[in-house]
Parts: C-alpha cells; sequence; structure tokens
C-alpha cells in the first residue's frame, strides 16, 4: 500500500539545543511530549508527558493540546479546542517549534526527533 501526499504530513521540529530536522509521519494520530512512547518525543521540561496531538479526520490534519499544563500554541495563539493545520502553521509547546512545511504540491508530514543523535 503506497502512501499519496495527503496521507502524511511533514513537520519540521526544532529545539534549542538541537539542529531542526524533517521528518514525514503518516499515522492517523500523532502524539507529542515527554514520554518515549510518544510518537514524537521531545525532552523538555516544561512539556507534560503526553502534550498534544495530531490527527487526521476525512484527509485533514488538526492539532490539539492533550490537556497539558502549560498549553500548545498555533500561531502564537493557545489552543482551547482542535483545530486545523495549513502549510506554514507554527505550534510552540515549551521551547519547541513544530512548523507545518510548505511544498510545491501537496504539503507531506515532518517532525523533528530532538533525541535522533543524528
Amino acid at each position: 500500500m503506497t502512501t499519496s501526499p495527503k496521507d502524511t504530513l511533514d513537520l519540521r521540529v526544532t529545539c534549542p539545543l538541537f539542529a531542526p530536522r524533517v521528518y514525514s509521519v503518516a499515522e492517523e494520530k500523532i502524539t507529542i511530549g515527554r514520554s518515549s512512547s510518544c510518537s514524537i518525543p521531545i525532552h523538555d521540561r516544561f512539556l507534560s508527558r503526553q502534550h498534544a496531538e495530531i490527527v487526521r479526520i476525512d484527509g485533514e490534519w488538526f492539532v490539539t493540546d492533550s490537556g497539558s499544563v502549560n498549553g500548545t500554541y498555533l500561531n502564537g495563539v493557545r489552543l482551547k479546542e482542535r483545530t486545523p493545520l495549513r502549510p506554514g502553521d507554527r505550534i510552540t509547546i515549551g521551547d519547541n517549534e513544530i512548523v507545518v512545511v510548505t511544498h510545491e504540491g501537496p504539503a507531506v508530514s515532518a517532525v523533528l526527533m530532538p533525541n535522533d543523535p543524528r
């Protein structure tokens, strides 16, 4: 089974002590947080174990805060409900920024994994 660009999301994750990296993800649900069990684990004391999640519903990507204490921000606004993602959107959690990468054609997913030794 092949995935189309619409089935994946490209995210660029930037963490203070790591070089930015881009990953493509295709899971229906992407979890972000301190826990090593998250799809995107980020070691940051200001993040909850499961801080936020990105889900695909009917081919559209959404971000939501998972009840974190410090909040999840989309383009500088604290999330209060599930919100659609668009190319160029900036998700801020703790001192980390996750950007929905724009490509010619449909957006593809990418995520920066700060604990990757590369």
